[in-house]
């Protein structure tokens, strides 16, 4: 392969670092730097923090937060393919999303059955 191709990865590259140093490096210089204790307490909505600051998580928070990412972006698949689709409807194209459909059904009967979304 020719060098030339890899030229416009470089040139990316070298200028986002630029731009990255053109912020991070006069933040560093002119920045304030006197940190007092009240600065560094937790703040917590202007209320005095109670407790410890490191208090474990349920797990089923986890499964659910991890499950709502997985079926948003899947869900978020399916516009692009509403909007290519609508203009051109194909039959192949709606067994494709048909298949997609099923999987994301039974994964969700799968959640329901295993009782993973009642973590209250």
């Amino acid at each position: 392969m020719p060098a030339d191709t890899y030229l416009p990865l470089i040139v990316f590259i070298f200028v986002g670092l630029i731009v990255v140093a053109m912020f991070y490096v006069p933040a560093i210089l002119m920045g304030p730097k006197n940190d007092n204790d009240v600065k560094l307490e937790p703040f917590e909505c202007g209320n005095e923090p109670v407790g410890e600051p490191t208090v474990p998580f349920n797990p089923r928070f986890y499964q659910v937060a991890i499950l709502f990412l997985v079926f948003d972006v899947e869900i978020a698949f399916l516009y692009p393919w509403l909007v290519y689709y609508r203009e051109k409807p194909t039959v192949w194209g709606l067994v494709i999303m048909g298949l997609f459909l099923t999987v994301l059904g039974a994964a969700l009967i799968y959640v329901v059955r295993k009782r993973v979304l009642r973590w209250a």
